[in-house]
C-alpha cells in the first residue's frame, strides 16, 4: 500500500468509528429523554387524579 492509500484507510476508518460512537451516544440520550418524559407524565397524571378525588 502506498502512503496515500494508508492515509485514506485511516481517515475512513476514523470517520466511520466516530460516526458509530456518536450515533450510540444519540440513541442513549434519546432513550433517557423519553424515559424522563414518561416519568413526568405519570407524575402529572397522579396529581390530576388526586385533584379529582
Amino acid at each position: 500500500m502506498t502512503e496515500f492509500q494508508e492515509l485514506m484507510l485511516y481517515t475512513c476508518f476514523g470517520a466511520v468509528t466516530g460516526v458509530f460512537i456518536v450515533e450510540l451516544i444519540i440513541i442513549i440520550a434519546t432513550a433517557i429523554s423519553w424515559t424522563k418524559e414518561k416519568i413526568r407524565k405519570r407524575k402529572e397524571a397522579k396529581k390530576s387524579a388526586r385533584k379529582v378525588d
